[in-house]
C-alpha cells in the first residue's frame, strides 16, 4: 500500500511538471534543459565517471576540453529528450513537416515494399523519442521495443503517449513471437541496439574498440524472416532549429551457410553503423549508460551462444 501511494504521488508530481513544461516555448524548454543538464552534470558524480570513461575510450585523440564539452552537451541532450517527450502528443501529420526534415526516405520505402517487414536500426542518439513519434505518424505506425517503467502509473502514461502517435509498445523480454508476427504482417519494428544486455541474451561485438554485450535478436529475426534492416538517426537541425531524420540504405542479411557466425557478423555490422552515427554527433549520444557493464567469458562469448529458439 505504501509503495502504491508513493508511485501515485510520483505520477501526480510528474503530471504537474509536464503541465508546467507544456506551457513553455521550445526555446524555453532548451534553456531549462541546459540549466538542468549543467546541474545534473555537477552533482551526478557516478554517472559522470561512467560517461567520461566511455568518452576516453571512444576518443583517445581528443583533448580534455573537447571531452568535457561532449560530456556536458550530452547531459543537456538527455534532459531535453526526457522533458520534451510529452510534447509528442502535439504532433500530427501537418505540424511534423515544420519540425522535422526527413532525408532519404526512399531507402525506407524501398525496404517496406518488399512486404517482409522492416527493422529500424537506431540508438539513444539525438531526440530518439521524437524520431520514433515522427516516423510513426508519417508512415502509419510502427512497433517499438521498450522496457517498462517500475512505476505502473508512469508506465501507463508513457505507453498512452506512444500509442497516441501510432506506436505499439512491446517489452524486450520474451517478445520474439510478437515481433515475428509483426514482421509477417509487413510492419516496421524500431530497436535501439546501443545498450548493455545480459550475457545469455548477447553476443559480444566491438563498440568503439571494446567488447560490448549486444542483443542479437535483430540479426536472428532478420535472417529468419528476410526483413530488411534500415539504419536511421536523428540530429538537431542547423542552428538548433528543428530536427533532421535521415534513413540509410537498407541492409539485407544472409547467413552464408553458417547461421551462428552470421548472427555475430551482422550484429557487429549493425553496431559499427551505430558507432558511425555517434561519431558524427557525439554530444548527442547517451554516454552516461554503462555500455560495457557485462563482461565476456574467456572465449569472448556469453554462456549460451546463441540460445536455441532465439530468445530475446
Amino acid at each position: 500500500m505504501i509503495k502504491k501511494a508513493r508511485y501515485f504521488l510520483e505520477y501526480v508530481f510528474l503530471r504537474a511538471v509536464v503541465f508546467f513544461l507544456n506551457m513553455l516555448s521550445d526555446n524555453a524548454i532548451r534553456r531549462v534543459a541546459s540549466a538542468a543538464g549543467f546541474l545534473w552534470y555537477g552533482i551526478d558524480t557516478k554517472r559522470r565517471g561512467v560517461a567520461r570513461r566511455n568518452i576516453d575510450y571512444a576518443f583517445p585523440e581528443m583533448s580534455d576540453d573537447e571531452k568535457k564539452g561532449i560530456l556536458r552537451d550530452s547531459y543537456k541532450n538527455i534532459i531535453e529528450t526526457f522533458i520534451a517527450f510529452p510534447r509528442i502528443s502535439r504532433f500530427n501529420s501537418e505540424n511534423i513537416k515544420d519540425i522535422f526534415e526527413f532525408q532519404c526516405e526512399e531507402y525506407y520505402e524501398e525496404a517496406l515494399k518488399r512486404g517482409k517487414g522492416v527493422f529500424l536500426l537506431t540508438g539513444h542518439h539525438g531526440n530518439w523519442e521524437f524520431a520514433a513519434a515522427a516516423h510513426s505518424i508519417k508512415h502509419g505506425g510502427m512497433v517499438a521495443v521498450a522496457k517498462d517503467i517500475h512505476n505502473p502509473y508512469i508506465n501507463a502514461y508513457i505507453k498512452a503517449l506512444r500509442r497516441g502517435v501510432g506506436m505499439d509498445v512491446v517489452r524486450p523480454r520474451n517478445a520474439v513471437f510478437k515481433l515475428m508476427r509483426s514482421l509477417k504482417q509487413g510492419r516496421t519494428i524500431a530497436m535501439l541496439l546501443d545498450q548493455n544486455t545480459l550475457k545469455h541474451e548477447a553476443v559480444f561485438v566491438k563498440f568503439f574498440g571494446r567488447p560490448a554485450a549486444t542483443q542479437y535478436a535483430m540479426a536472428l529475426m532478420a535472417l529468419k524472416t528476410g526483413a530488411a534492416v534500415v539504419p536511421g538517426y536523428i540530429v538537431r537541425g542547423r542552428n538548433g532549429k528543428g530536427y533532421v531524420i535521415r534513413y540509410e540504405r537498407p541492409i539485407f542479411v544472409e547467413d552464408g551457410g553458417d547461421k551462428e557466425r552470421a548472427i555475430v557478423e551482422w550484429t557487429q555490422h549493425f553496431t559499427s553503423v551505430l558507432e558511425a552515427h555517434i561519431r558524427m554527433a557525439p554530444a548527442q549520444w547517451f554516454w552516461v549508460h554503462d555500455r560495457f557493464k557485462t563482461k565476456p567469458g574467456p572465449d569472448g562469448r556469453g554462456p549460451h551462444f546463441p540460445p536455441q529458439g532465439g530468445r530475446a
